[in-house]
């Protein structure tokens, strides 16, 4: 049994594919037996009872200076649970934050990385070294496609095993990150 900190910039009052994704992937890990404690922002009216645990983080809405005052904001909230729930394994829904990669290593705790959509855009030199650091120094990278598996190991020097397709995201037949 491991306890897992799954960290996700996804509202969940919105019903669509992402939701859908984090929703079936802590559920699954859940089945497995861990024990699963889920950040994500605030939803603005309802509250939701899942398998799982579920902590709200302050979320002002999109844009740029809206979506640095969220990391920030979750940076505190990760360091608290990583004290509080010590966690074995954090599992990131891509956030393009290096500061949870970098508190996870800090504390000396596993990080995963879920890479769902093209992780670069053209134009985004910062951006995109800050993706490629996180990438580079996360301990495992699942990818929803194999196009997107291809063009992540295109773009960035790692090692073929360092990243795994994923179809359905987790997959308890497939996926075991205590492994």
């Amino acid at each position: 049994i491991m306890k897992i900190l799954y960290i996700a910039l996804v509202e969940l009052e919105i019903y669509n594919a992402p939701r859908t994704h984090t929703i079936e992937a802590c559920e699954n890990l859940t089945k497995l037996g861990n024990k699963v404690l889920l950040l994500v922002p605030k939803p603005q009216k309802e509250k939701f009872q899942f398998s799982f645990n579920i902590t709200y983080v302050p979320f002002f809405g999109w844009g740029l200076i809206r979506n640095l005052v969220y990391n920030l904001i979750l940076s505190f909230y990760l360091i608290f649970y990583i004290i509080r729930f010590k966690p074995d394994v954090v599992y990131e829904r891509m956030l393009n934050n290096p500061l949870c990669l970098i508190i996870t290593k800090i504390f000396k705790i596993k990080h995963f990385l879920e890479v769902n959509g093209p992780p670069f855009e053209t134009g985004k030199f910062f951006k995109n070294l800050f993706i490629k650091i996180e990438i580079r120094k996360t301990d495992g990278i699942i990818s929803s496609s194999p196009k997107l598996k291809s063009l992540i190991l295109k773009k960035i020097k790692i090692k073929k095993n360092k990243i795994r397709f994923l179809p359905t995201g987790i997959n308890p037949e497939i996926f075991y990150p205590q492994d």
